[in-house]
């Protein structure tokens, strides 16, 4: 009557603690290796338990080396975008470390082995064989892996380096957009009916001082009703155009702040996506007297 083969308990107990072992080990050295390499203790834990007690006692010491990584209070930790892959690239490793160490001939139902003797030199041959087929393989899990965590690795200094330069680009683009707009209420310190009557003169200096500067769409001058009462890139201007309404305006008038940036919106002058840094007009007595914007292109 033929055997089906099981497994003992102690087996997989033993298993088990192989595992934890192995996710002992990685975490003593998260000080040298921080979160690279998770699993780099958990294959030789596998491959060791699937040769001494088959490829189900590796899969145990698998699980428990993946809940130890999986843990947020043991290290390492994965970061969450990546849990997936590396958790099914472990699984899927895990699965073929075990079957390969694991593995033992089927021996024929009608043929009865004698029971042989365990002897040191059995044991040891048998340690040799699976250190034989474990070690190629480690290498190869354990180079695939610190491949892809290096390539990881990679991509987020890539992404670093990519928002590093758009925050400093967009830094200078509002330092010169404040810039820009301090030299225009410097230049137009007058009264609402004589930037009325000197438009034309205003317009030309408006054009002047945006000229060159491709993230400006405009630079324009209102008053304390938030009427526009010039601007650099259209003469005459539609006195119907109003911002009073406008938060940034508001803040300007009632907060007294030096200056404030608004949100992207639809430029009622332009028709198009646009962001506003604007600033204080004030008059001989320190009044409020309307603003000084510059409107930039959000891209």
């Amino acid at each position: 009557m033929p055997r089906v083969a099981t497994i003992p308990v102690r087996s997989l107990c033993f298993a088990m603690v192989v595992g934890a072992l192995a996710a002992l080990a990685r975490a003593l050295l998260q000080p040298l290796l921080g979160d690279a390499l998770p699993f780099v203790f958990a294959f030789p834990a596998i491959a060791l338990a699937s040769s001494l007690w088959g490829a189900s006692a590796g899969l145990a010491a698998a699980l428990v080396a993946a809940l130890a990584v999986w843990m947020p209070a043991i290290p390492p930790a994965i970061a969450p975008q990546y849990e997936a892959i590396q958790f099914a690239c472990f699984a899927l490793a895990s699965v073929v470390t075990a079957m390969v160490c694991g593995r033992r001939l089927p021996v024929p139902a009608d043929i009865t082995t004698p029971a042989r003797p365990e002897t040191p030199l059995t044991t040891w041959l048998r340690a040799v064989l699976a250190f034989a087929v474990f070690v190629p393989l480690a290498a190869l899990v354990g180079v695939s892996w610190w491949t892809l965590d290096r390539a990881q690795a990679a991509s987020n200094a890539s992404l670093v380096h990519a928002s590093d330069l758009a925050f400093r680009h967009a830094e200078r683009t509002f330092t010169v957009a404040e810039e820009i707009a301090r030299r225009v209420e410097g230049a137009t310190r007058l009264s609402d009916a004589e930037a009325r009557a000197l438009e034309p003169a205003i317009h030309v200096r408006l054009a002047d001082m945006t000229a060159g500067v491709s993230a400006v769409v405009n630079a324009s001058v209102w008053s304390s009703s938030g009427s526009v009462l010039a601007r650099s890139d259209a003469f005459p201007v539609d006195r119907s155009f109003s911002i009073a309404d406008r938060q940034y305006f508001q803040v300007l008038r009632d907060a007294r702040l030096p200056v404030a940036v608004s949100q992207v919106m639809v430029g009622r002058q332009s028709g198009k996506n646009v962001l506003s840094v604007a600033i204080r007009r004030q008059s001989e007595l320190a009044a409020f007297a309307g603003v000084v914007s510059v409107t930039l292109a959000p891209s």
